[in-house]
């Protein structure tokens, strides 16, 4: 272990026992974050390790380390929680890991965890390196590249120990399991690889298909305790760093939408041309936000009681040289760099700075993304208080996976919001992945039915049972329906026949820079 070289930061609250002899470089600084970052700057650690509680914010330090050396991870030990610790660790943009430790005597344990936590990632390049080879033949090979669920969540709950013990059993599972003549490489600490010499994908869609059903039958166990594991998948061909960088794509895909694998159709020149496009997209969402050319487009929504106009709903746009560029283009750029909520942030604060000499609602899309950070309830709520905007007047519209997802935060904030005032609306809402068990819980305002369905309603019976079967759903539990993708006289004939409170689409508007003529708007 002699290339690892851990800085240990102890305070004088801390309870715990400074470990005297470790296999590894060791060098105790007590009470002085400066002399801590002299030690960062003349040296080179590659773990910082944080115990105790100082009774002043980490944050100078932390961004202090950043601008001072390489260094981007930290391990905190404590008997007790840091109060503010996670935000300051995310604006300080670092990598950091936690274990409470109750007994001082298991520091010096925890400092082993951290040698070979340090050392599994450097075994983790050395199998990314041999991936890398593997695969720079000049025959195309399919990748299945295998990521297990919410090990972030993990750190949370279980001890390095433990999560230790949980990826041993995940790595001899796939090791076991894995399609005959295909190697496996274990990449990160929660991604595997499985290279396999097939012509095609078949194979790969069929293992990537079973994989979950194999994992709840042999079930993991760590000190007789089961182990909730699921994984999602991205498939693959190609050859070289570009099938890599397909089946990273695919994965992202996988997770983004839900299901749990995805297989990249795409020849390598169709996928490098869509790579092209998106970093260009990136760059130019972020040069858009600098020039204030994100902006929304508002369509109406009618009150099929009154056939008036009663609310529009914000859409977000990108002017790129007189084109106005729809969101399908854009934010899934803007999601990939980190800029989804400075385009939701835009699109609140220009509609209430329009809508606040008006009565009538507006619908704004909050992605789940925002709706996990709790800036985005002061953001409301401070535009709000600015505009003179009762809260009532705003819907939240969310889509419809966030109410079944496992983050409790979402719903947590989504509640608050709505005991704010604020008005909860279900987009995109269909049967298959519904929990309607939940959705009744969160008392939710509005249900947007899905529009593939009720575009079709007028020429499909499928569809218009299903939609039939929504807005009865909707009336047995207290939230107004609203129709979008209403785009026909038939479609809306059909729409009033099943009662449905409300219509969006085409028919009545498309989404336009101001609200419609006739509004008290204008």
């Amino acid at each position: 272990m002699e290339n690892l070289r851990i800085l240990f930061v102890q305070f004088s609250s801390s309870s715990l026992t400074i470990p005297l002899q470790v296999d590894f470089p060791l060098l105790v600084v007590t009470d002085s974050f400066e002399k801590a970052l002299e030690w960062c700057e003349e040296s080179a650690f590659e773990v910082v390790v944080i115990e105790g509680e100082s009774g002043e914010s980490l944050l100078p330090f932390l961004r202090g380390v950043r601008q001072r050396s390489s260094l981007t991870r930290f391990l905190f030990l404590s008997p007790h929680p840091f109060p503010s610790m996670l935000s300051e660790i995310a604006q300080a943009g670092i990598e950091g890991f936690f274990h409470e430790i109750p007994d001082p005597f298991r520091v010096r344990q925890a400092l082993s965890l951290i040698a070979k936590t340090f050392f599994r990632s450097a075994d983790h390049a050395k199998e990314k390196s041999r991936l890398i080879q593997a695969i720079a033949k000049e025959d195309d090979r399919v990748m299945m590249l295998i990521e297990v669920d919410h090990l972030d969540n993990y750190h949370t709950v279980f001890s390095l120990a433990f999560i230790d013990a949980i990826l041993q059993e995940v790595g001899d599972f796939l090791e076991h399991y894995k399609p005959d003549g295909s190697e496996i490489f274990s990449i990160s600490e929660e991604k595997y690889a499985i290279l396999m010499e097939d012509e095609n994908t078949f194979r790969a869609e069929d293992f990537a298909t079973i994989l979950n059903v194999l994992i709840l039958d042999r079930k993991i166990y760590v000190k007789k305790q089961e182990v909730d594991v699921s994984f999602s998948v991205g498939v693959a061909k190609g050859r070289g760093e570009t099938l890599l960088s397909k089946a990273y794509a695919a994965l992202r895909k996988a997770k983004e939408s839900g299901r749990k694998h995805v297989v990249l159709a795409e020849d390598d020149e169709e996928f490098r041309f869509f790579q092209r496009e998106n970093l260009r997209w990136m760059r130019g969402v972020r040069h858009a936000l600098e020039e204030d050319r994100i902006v929304p487009y508002y369509q109406p929504i009618i009150n099929n009681a009154t056939g008036k106009i009663e609310k529009y709903e914000c859409l977000a746009r990108l002017i790129d040289h007189e084109v106005v560029v729809p969101p399908a283009i854009f934010l899934q750029s803007a999601r990939q760099i980190g800029l989804m909520s400075n385009v939701t942030f835009a699109i609140i604060n220009k509609s209430l700075t329009l809508f606040q000499n008006n009565d009538m609602e507006l619908s704004i899309n909050i992605a789940e993304e925002d709706i996990r950070d709790a800036k985005i309830i002061r953001y409301l709520l401070n535009r709000c208080e600015r505009y003179g905007i009762d809260p009532s007047r705003i819907v939240i519209e969310i889509l419809e996976d966030i109410t079944f997802g496992r983050n409790n935060k979402s719903l947590e904030h989504m509640r608050y919001l709505h005991q704010e005032g604020f008005k909860i609306a279900i987009d995109d809402f269909g049967f298959e992945n519904s929990n309607f068990g939940r959705l009744i819980d969160m008392e939710v305002d509005y249900i947007k039915i899905d529009g593939s369905f009720v575009k079709n309603m007028e020429t499909d019976d499928r569809s218009y049972k299903i939609v039939d079967s929504i807005a009865k759903f909707c009336k047995s539990i207290g939230a107004k329906s609203i129709a979008e993708y209403v785009h026909s006289q038939g479609v809306q004939e059909r729409v009033l026949a099943l009662g449905i409170d409300y219509s969006q689409g085409y028919f009545f508007g498309k989404a336009t820079p101001k609200p419609l003529e006739g509004d008290s708007l204008i």
